[in-house]
């Protein structure tokens, strides 16, 4: 890829691409040269992100070029890994909207990162073993979203720079692109963040506040002002999400598990703690 390429996410409810973007804070991804270059009064975003927008942490949910280099750990920043790489230094997630499916000898498919980045991710589990969080099938519903917890980047045999995903358990594809699955976690957390303060919640379709909203009976977490905006968000979002919704909140709070640390009980320091048996479960959360 040269710096002249404009690499896109396509969004399927819109007629131009999603385009290659930076994170929030100002983090930004290779220009294509091989190198990101700052000016002295510009500061090097890699390491750190104050952001706190529904999956838009460019360190909880970061970039392809971020990602641990399992072929060449002296290359790679100590954010996510140490160079022995035993444990994850730290809970993140990798998102990536999927294009095609690759299959041939192995599952493998072919998208882009939520930052436009070109990515491979091809499985190599134990034959016999089937995923548990998601079905082989769902590669070919173009447009959905593939989350990987805690991947490493991989120089292939040949030559080409990818994901090799051994545990499948760590994998979950969200039915949706990464456009929609942004906005409604933010709805989630706002509501959630409402919640914490004491304030009104809004509408998840038309963003009315009010102090009493309808909630979706299946979910137990989509809220609404009326039938009417249910109706309407069900047809245009909710549907593909509703049943995924408790698994999107998550993962939209992992950049702040301190603050909902009771609410869904993570521990850090539980060395036999595996986000993905916990994230993924299908058990929904107590909004009591």
């Amino acid at each position: 890829m040269t710096n002249c390429d404009t690499v896109a996410i396509r969004d399927p409810n819109a007629r131009d691409p999603y385009p290659t973007r930076s994170c929030l804070c100002g983090y930004r991804i290779d220009d294509g040269c091989g190198q990101v270059f700052y000016s002295l009064n510009q500061i090097d975003r890699r390491h750190d992100c104050s952001v706190v927008k529904a999956l838009r942490n460019h360190i909880t949910f970061p970039s392809f070029e971020l990602l641990y280099d399992i072929t060449d750990p002296t290359e790679s920043l100590e954010i996510y890994f140490k160079p022995e790489r035993v444990e994850p230094l730290r809970h993140f997630a990798f998102l990536i909207q999927v294009a095609r499916d690759i299959s041939l000898m192995r599952p493998g498919i072919f998208g882009y990162s939520q930052f436009g980045e070109p990515v491979k991710v091809y499985f190599y589990h134990d034959k016999g073993n089937t995923p548990k969080t998601f079905s082989w099938s769902d590669f070919q519903k173009l447009g959905s979203t593939l989350v990987i917890l805690y991947p490493v980047r991989k120089t292939f045999t040949d030559g080409q720079i990818g994901i090799r995903q051994e545990n499948l358990n760590s994998c979950f594809i969200f039915k949706s692109n990464i456009h929609n699955l942004e906005s409604e976690a933010q709805k989630l957390l706002d509501s959630k963040d409402a919640k914490f303060t004491n304030k009104n919640t809004q509408c998840f379709n038309c963003s009315v506040e009010k102090e009493t909203l309808l909630r979706c009976s299946k979910c137990k977490l989509a809220l609404y002002c009326s039938t009417e905006c249910q109706k309407k968000s069900w047809a245009t979002h909710h549907k593909s999400l509703c049943s995924q919704f408790d698994i999107l909140l998550r993962l939209a709070v992992l950049p702040r598990i301190e603050q909902f640390q009771k609410e869904f009980n993570f521990d850090r320091n539980d060395s036999n703690c595996f986000l993905s048996d916990y994230i993924f479960s299908e058990k929904f959360v107590n909004t009591s």
